[in-house]
Formats: C-alpha cells, sequence, structure tokens
C-alpha cells in the first residue's frame, strides 16, 4: 500500500511546512513527489481538506502557471508544470525529509516565549 493513501504520510514530513502553511503546503508536496495527475477529490481525500480549498490553491497555481489543469472526461487532472523555472526546485523540496520538530506547523515553544508580548505583531513594531 502506498504512502499516499496516508494524509499523515503528506502533512508529517511536508518541508513545505518550513515556509508556507496549510493547502499551499499539501499541494506542493503531493505535486513535487509524484509525475502522477491528482484531482482535487484526491488531494482533499488524501490532506483531508475540503474540495474547494483544493480547488481554490489548484486555480491560484494554475494562474501563475507552476501547476497544469488539463480537463479528461469531466474530471480535472493536476501535474506541475515541467516548464515552470521552479519546477526542478518544488520536487527537490519535495523529497526531503527534514527531523519532526523542523516540519512542524507549530512553532517551538522556546521561540513563542522569545517573541515579544504584544497582542498583535504590528503593536510589537511599536513597543
Amino acid at each position: 500500500m502506498s504512502n499516499w493513501n496516508s494524509p499523515s504520510s503528506i502533512i508529517g514530513d511536508n518541508p513545505f511546512y518550513c515556509f508556507t502553511r496549510g493547502v499551499e503546503a499539501d499541494i506542493l508536496c503531493i505535486l513535487g513527489r509524484t509525475h502522477a495527475t491528482f484531482s482535487g477529490s484526491q488531494m482533499s481525500t488524501m490532506t483531508g481538506r475540503s474540495r474547494s480549498q483544493i480547488q481554490n490553491v489548484l486555480v491560484y497555481l494554475a494562474r501563475n502557471e507552476v501547476v497544469i489543469s488539463q480537463k479528461h472526461k469531466g474530471i480535472w487532472h493536476n501535474y506541475l508544470n515541467p516548464e515552470h523555472p521552479l519546477e526542478p526546485l518544488i520536487r527537490q523540496i519535495a523529497e526531503l525529509r527534514l527531523p519532526s520538530d523542523t516540519s512542524s506547523a507549530t512553532p517551538r515553544r522556546n521561540v513563542v516565549e522569545a517573541l515579544p508580548g504584544a497582542i498583535h505583531a504590528l503593536d510589537a513594531i511599536d513597543e
């Protein structure tokens, strides 16, 4: 059985979480680790994200030509654009396996304690 059938295999070791959160990271990780095509529904099932979240990000990535979306028999199939200049880098990042504390979407406790006590990030500038 493939690891791609388990959402935790995507979310748990997703290197894109080091610099982006959420649906974008999940989609880039899925598409960066394979040359296969995926429908929005497949990615939704794999990640536990809603279809609308997946679709919104796919539309954005397709507009920027990072992803190619092609309709075949009524289903949109999505894959990384091999002509995009970032495609090789996305694939390299997707293959990285980072220690779990580095790829976690939750900040480490000691980093949070070092932040200023402002309620909002912009308030910290004024302090």
